[in-house]
């Protein structure tokens, strides 16, 4: 996938340059709702994850599976986009904080039974840290920056 995206990028690099542009805006849109210490605007996020999706997609790393997840998740009022590097691989989609128990369930259900795997995990926390130490001794240095975990989940 890395590889037709540099293709792309040589054949049409006064269209690609700015889509990769628009995508690292976008990174550091999300990155400053999720970090403010405001109180999170879901509309943010998921505008952003959409935008973000859709310039993936024009990029060429999108997959049928991908739209597939993409839609019956929307079809459920929730926002998805592929994430790593495209080709089929994995879909985010952002749970707000009052997003009912009952609705993730039945999202996680529907595609579990379509043959896909579902792990439901917060956002924030240390993030990569460095351990120094013995075992047991360890402590560590956090290395990204921290979210409000508690605010949203992603399925």
């Amino acid at each position: 996938m890395v590889s037709n995206v540099a293709d792309k990028l040589k054949q049409y690099p006064t269209v690609i340059n700015p889509v990769l542009d628009a995508v690292e805006a976008i990174s550091q849109r999300c990155q400053d709702e999720l970090t403010s210490t405001e109180s999170l605007d879901d509309s943010v996020i998921r505008d952003m994850m959409s935008a973000n999706h859709a310039l993936l997609c024009v990029l060429g790393v999108n997959h049928p599976a991908i739209e597939k997840v993409c839609r019956m998740t929307h079809d459920h009022g929730l926002t998805s986009k592929l994430t790593g590097a495209g080709g089929g691989g994995c879909v985010i989609t952002f749970l707000p904080a009052e997003t009912p128990e009952e609705k993730t369930q039945d999202i996680i259900s529907q595609l579990t039974n379509q043959g896909y795997e579902c792990w439901k995990t917060l956002v924030g926390g240390p993030g990569v840290g460095l351990h120094f130490g013995e075992p047991n001794t360890d402590f560590i240095i956090p290395t990204a920056l921290q979210s409000r975990a508690k605010l949203c989940h992603i399925l």
